[in-house]
Formats: structure tokens, sequence, C-alpha cells
């Protein structure tokens, strides 16, 4: 036995293990710190039970029920970069299940631009209580391709912004300008580190954090971040592309 003589304020703090198994195989989920008692001097006694929950939302495929993720592009062109980069969108679709994301396109005619494409991304998280506090989130999109065969090569970056697109489940050729200029994760995603055989994350911001919609529907859109974003031309040559492709929900 002991005794311990309360002179001031003091923490305990208890981690907590949980086996989720009795066999060889048991996963034992660990939390640091899970459980804090907080002793006073004058011996009243206060107890936090600390939880972290981790939950994953997707888009609808095709046919969408509350939200959807497609692409919006404009096309056909034979203008500035700038001009490019304002249009307001001819052409979209939310059924493929593997397209371009970011595509640029050049002509044949010295600095006019052909394409621009952009991804939206929506997700119903009205599931997510009002009292929770949302302490980091990561974006993650499946890759499936790039390439970039102007010369010399323009290697084109992509990030998360915010989007707002007309309608929750569908797309829309008028998406395309819907999509927002702040960055929701702090470091784009390189051309070079673009995977496209696996996930590619980006880590959300004070800004995407923010845009997370606990009563109804977060929207989340994918730009080229060092050209589109900025506005800054790409090094023009004559009808060259480049690109970055991922998976959709209706991947299989």
């Amino acid at each position: 036995d002991a005794s311990l003589e309360l002179s001031d304020n003091f923490t305990i703090e208890l981690d907590a293990w949980v086996d989720t198994t009795s066999d060889a195989n048991k996963n034992i989920v660990y939390k640091q710190d899970a459980f804090k008692t907080y002793v006073a001097a004058d011996t009243n006694i206060t107890s936090e039970i600390i939880q972290s929950t981790t939950v994953t939302f997707y888009p609808d495929p095709n046919v969408e029920s509350s939200s959807v993720d497609g692409w919006a592009r404009d096309t056909g062109n034979s203008v500035v970069w700038a001009t490019l980069v304002a249009k307001p969108g001819n052409d979209a679709d939310d059924s493929d299940a593997s397209e371009y994301i970011v595509w640029i396109q050049s002509k044949s005619t010295t600095d006019k631009w052909d394409d621009l494409r952009r991804g939206i991304y929506l997700f119903d998280t009205n599931s997510i209580p009002d009292d929770v506090t949302i302490v980091s989130a990561t974006f993650s999109v499946r890759g499936s391709a790039k390439g970039d065969n102007f010369s010399p090569a323009i290697a084109p970056n992509i990030n998360v912004y915010s989007s707002n697109p007309a309608s929750n489940t569908s797309s829309v050729a008028g998406d395309f300008n819907s999509l927002g200029s702040t960055a929701f994760c702090d470091t784009p995603i390189t051309y070079a580190s673009w995977s496209t055989t696996g996930y590619n994350n980006f880590a959300l911001n004070s800004s995407g954090l923010a845009a997370i919609d606990k009563t109804g529907v977060t929207k989340l859109g994918l730009r080229n971040a060092n050209y589109d974003v900025t506005g800054n031309s790409p090094t023009w040559s004559a009808s060259g592309a480049a690109y970055l492709s991922g998976y959709f929900a209706d991947q299989a």
C-alpha cells in the first residue's frame, strides 16, 4: 500500500490497447494517452476519454445518388494561355472509369493552346457528427497514367482545390470554371511523383479541413498548379500534350 499527498495539480496519462482476437494472428489497436485523469490539489477528480476514429468516403459511381466524380474541360481552341484558363468549359463526363485529370494540349500555331482539363470530386460527408473535431484528412486518387511529349517537357504538377459544380450528382461542361484557386494541400504532387500504379495522397491543410461539410457534401477538385492555377503559360511547342490520369468511382 502507498499513500499520496496532494500538493498540486497533476495528470495521469494511460495508454490503451485493444486485442481484436485471441489467436496468434491477433491485431492490437494502440492509442497513446487514450485515457487521461486530472487530479486537483483539492482532491476533485475528473476523467476524459480521448477517442480517435478514421472514416473513409467515396464518390458515387454512375448512376449517382448524392455525390459524383468526373472531369470538365474546354477544348477545340486556338487561343493564348490566359484565355484558355478563363474559358467557361464545353465538355464533361461523370461515367468514365479512368480518364485524364490534368490535360494540357497545344496547337501547331506558335503560343496557341487547344485543351485544358480539370477533375471534380464530391463526397457525401453528412454522416460526420456535428460535434466532431476533424484533426486531419487525406484526399487520395489512384493514378493510372501520365505523359508529356512537349519539347522541352513541361512536367505539369497537380493539387487539390475547391469545386462548386452545378449539381451534386452530375458533371457538366460549365463546371470547368467552378474550381477555386486556394490550395487545400500545402504540397502539390509533381509530375515525377505522380503514381500510375497506386494512390496519390493529398494531406489537407487548414483550408481543406475547413471545406469538409459535416452536414452535406464536401466538394473538391483537382487542377494543374504550376500553369493552370498560376496563369503562367507553359513553354509552347507544336502540338504537344501533357497529362496526369487517374481512376474514378466507376472503376470496377
